[in-house]
């Protein structure tokens, strides 16, 4: 496996940085994988630098934060209808899903992140590639 630095290059702090289910990302020519949000600045426009050279370039794309919700919920909380308690067909969803528990919204925040990030490393290591983290 090839491996790839990111920054930053401490898992937990990358992790954290994981904060949507979809996200465009690539691998240049020196190993380093970037990655962004899809409605986003790219990571080269927010440097000013000059774009660099890709090797791959692929997609995260894990639904809908409210199906992700319907199934954290599930594992999680399955007593609560979240159709009916969130009121999933009108905006507004995650801020009646944090004003019903302030703990449980972290959780989903943090479950968010950890599904991503087994997301990217399954896509990576399909790849041929591994994160390197220091």
């Amino acid at each position: 496996m090839k491996k790839l630095f990111t920054f930053p290059n401490n898992k937990e702090m990358f992790i954290d940085l994981l904060t949507s289910t979809n996200m465009d990302c690539a691998i240049t020519d020196e190993h380093e994988l970037l990655i962004w949000e899809p409605c986003g600045d790219t990571p080269w426009a927010c440097a000013h630098q000059p774009k660099p050279k890709m090797i791959e370039e692929f997609q995260i794309a894990l639904g809908f934060d409210v199906m992700i919700l319907k199934e954290f919920m599930a594992k999680h909380y399955p007593e609560v209808d979240v159709d009916v308690e969130f009121e999933t067909h009108r905006r507004g969803v995650f801020s009646r899903f944090q004003e019903f528990d302030e703990y449980a919204y972290f959780e989903f925040q943090e479950y968010k992140k950890k599904i991503t990030f087994d997301a990217l490393q399954e896509n990576l290591e399909y790849m041929g590639y591994a994160l390197n983290f220091e």
